[in-house]
């Protein structure tokens, strides 16, 4: 469900019983506020104001009982662990949003009033080698897409080996090769590239529905006006009747990453922990951080904040199955995540579709993987970028070592590289928007181009 700061939200809810329903209430509250709030829904309907000027979401849920006392009966939960969400929209403030991407809390489709739930989100971490990995991007795709469809309940975020939180994230979980996806801190991993998109996402459900914690965290992000700080706040509920243990690690990430390497662009790419410490929550309880961040480095509106709790307890995971570079594995027991800006303009997505990486080309052709895990071209080949954008894609230029070789301004985005050069070459492709924002690719080559003649061949 969705509405506008300043508009009523109508709740309508049907029950029946075999007596009569006597009590029905509708429970409610802000996301970054503890205590619920309720009025009577025995009518069938209720209104709900969304506040004015305020684009936090409203959760809530419905406990009925009957003459007999045979309840109270809850949907989708009798004590708030399980809620849904209305997303609410405001057109004055741009400046937070704790619904991103058209996943839900609650696991609904953010533009479906069906209500499906789910007790809770899966959390998937994609690492990624400094090196070329030529399968990586098959990979990424079809976790980017699961997550795209709003089928899935999961969020996920990519662990890049350049960065230093990434490369120690990577450590930890002793990575054997890559592709490698680590569904919920090591619950299930998933080695390789030979898997289909429907199986990834089959494991991701499967991660969803296992026993765990009943917990919950809830994560916003709110930039000061006119200031390049931002005010962080967690708060995390245990619904459980023991004290909970565990780590809390908030992940900085960019939307879209504007540089990278090979053919795929970069999604919610770490940049940095802004919160990594041990937590303990008491039973039926809550606990909340609030803390001050300068994002002035970075651009606010391709900024998304995730936070996540891990159990404490440790299991033993193994990131070459089924006994081989062992690790330490603490299970996800709740995830959330919130953009800092609204429907900002995003940068654009670049990738390299051609030539790919650790491939051979012989006139442009693809001939086989390459022996030695470099990207081999031998003659003259057409450079094909791929180019996208939340709004539209003013040009796109082609680079061989720091040189601007072409600029093209309209689909297909590619250029026929044909001169006299030989040795390791980087080709960089870099993608500008209508406002000015840019975002590159980049890839290493080993080049033979010389004079026709000395690739004669016949036609």
């Amino acid at each position: 469900m969705t509405g506008s700061g300043g508009q009523s939200a109508i709740i309508s809810a049907e029950f029946s019983d075999d007596t009569k329903v006597t009590s029905a209430e509708l429970f409610y509250r802000p996301a970054n506020v503890i205590n619920w709030s309720s009025e009577s829904i025995l009518n069938g309907t209720a209104d709900i104001a969304l506040p004015i000027n305020s684009s936090e979401n409203i959760f809530y849920y419905i406990i009925i009982d009957d003459a007999a006392g045979n309840g109270p009966v809850g949907d989708p939960s009798i004590d708030g662990s399980q809620y849904y969400i209305i997303t609410v929209s405001n057109d004055t403030d741009g400046d937070s949003d704790d619904d991103p991407d058209g996943n839900n809390d609650d696991g609904s489709d953010n533009g479906d009033d069906t209500n499906q739930t789910y007790t809770r989100f899966a959390f998937v971490e994609l690492p990624k080698p400094k090196i070329s990995c030529s399968e990586c991007p098959k990979i990424a795709a079809m976790v980017d897409e699961l997550y795209d469809s709003g089928d899935y309940p999961f969020y996920y975020v990519t662990l890049p080996e350049e960065n230093t939180q990434g490369a120690a994230r990577i450590e930890e979980y002793n990575v054997w090769g890559y592709p490698t996806i680590y569904i919920d801190g090591g619950f299930d991993l998933i080695v390789g590239s030979s898997v289909e998109k429907s199986m990834i996402g089959n494991r991701i459900r499967s991660s969803v529905a296992r026993l765990h914690t009943n917990l919950s965290v809830v994560v916003t992000a709110e930039r000061k006006e006119n200031s390049s700080q931002i005010t962080l706040r967690v708060l995390i509920s245990n619904h459980e009747s023991y004290l909970y243990s565990g780590r809390l690690r908030v992940y900085l990430t960019e939307i879209v990453s504007t540089t990278g390497t090979g053919n795929t662009p970069t999604r919610f790419s770490l940049i940095d922990f802004l919160i990594d410490e041990e937590i303990q929550v008491p039973a039926n309880d809550n606990t909340s951080q609030t803390q001050i961040e300068d994002i002035s480095e970075f651009d606010v509106e391709n900024l998304m904040i995730f936070a996540v709790v891990f159990n404490e307890e440790t299991h033993i995971g193994y990131s070459q199955p089924p006994d081989k570079n062992q690790f330490n594995a603490h299970y996800v027991d709740a995830v959330d995540a919130t953009t800092v800006v609204k429907d900002g303009n995003l940068p654009p997505e670049v990738g390299i579709q051609t030539p790919a990486a650790k491939y051979v080309y012989r006139f442009g052709k693809q001939i086989r993987k390459s022996f030695s895990g470099n990207t081999i071209l031998l003659g003259r080949i057409t450079l094909v970028a791929y180019a996208s954008d939340d709004s539209k894609i003013e040009k796109v230029e082609f680079y061989v070592d720091g040189t601007l070789m072409k600029t093209v301004t309209d689909e297909p985005y590619e250029w026929l590289w044909h001169q006299f050069v030989i040795g390791k070459k980087t080709i960089i492709v870099k993608a500008f928007d209508d406002e000015g924002k840019t975002a590159s690719a980049t890839i290493d080559v080993f080049v033979c181009m010389k004079w026709p003649s000395l690739f004669s061949r016949t036609v």
